[in-house]
């Protein structure tokens, strides 16, 4: 079932956020709640990777700053 929401108030644009955090606190797992390994994130997530090791809130952002970072550090070894 996919739900539409209305954005024309600020209870409308926020229900689906107060859905998903409801949904969590009944049914998630808080072993798999994590915090971003990024250098200054704040952000956290829920991991639902098959292996369950992801480490960063994105890899477009966090994970590839940070696998840019190991790269430069590595190089200026060399």
């Amino acid at each position: 079932m996919t739900r539409v929401y209305g954005k024309e108030t600020v209870e409308a644009f926020l229900a689906p956020v107060a859905e998903a955090v409801a949904d969590l606190l009944a049914d998630g797992d808080f072993d798999l709640v994590r915090h971003c390994e990024g250098h200054d994130c704040v952000m956290w997530f829920y991991d639902r990777t098959k292996g369950h090791r992801r480490r960063w809130c994105t890899s477009t952002g966090c994970g590839n700053r940070a696998k840019v970072a190991a790269f430069r550090a590595r190089a200026s070894q060399i």
